[in-house]
């Protein structure tokens, strides 16, 4: 039989293509700390809270200058994130309380919080609610 012998058909072919091809993977396992590291966040969630006041403000017409339409976003957002949150959980989040009354309570939350962001007083929110657990151990 015609078998191929180890010197003709190398599993890599040669000992320099075999160190390139450690050094390939070397090179391929410094990049997964890179990888491991917090993923970019987009959308109104990451939004701190004078952004989210300033908006609550243009919608209850006491700040002229700023744009009206921008509270209309933020409710999107705390509408989808609040139906993925009922989807997951399986149950109402918000207890029954609509999403007008809640999007209120976000923005009293950040008037009051101005370092925090849209989607942790979201989740203050929901956790005053008493749907959610805090996450905390009592």
């Amino acid at each position: 039989m015609n078998e191929p012998s180890a010197k003709t058909s190398p599993a890599f072919g040669s000992t320099r293509i075999r160190a390139l091809a450690v050094c390939w993977l070397c090179g391929l396992l410094t990049l997964a700390p890179a990888a491991a590291q917090t993923p970019p966040l987009w959308g109104y969630g990451v939004r701190g809270c004078p952004e989210v006041a300033q908006a609550c403000a243009a919608d209850t017409g006491t700040d002229i200058g700023a744009d009206s339409s921008e509270l209309q976003r933020y409710q999107d957002w705390l509408t989808g994130f609040l139906s993925g949150l009922n989807l997951a959980t399986g149950i109402d989040v918000l207890a029954g309380a609509g999403i007008d009354d809640a999007l209120r309570r976000v923005c009293a939350h950040c008037e009051r919080q101005p370092t925090s962001d849209f989607f942790n007083a979201t989740m203050a929110l929901v956790r005053t609610v008493g749907a959610l657990p805090s996450g905390k151990d009592d």
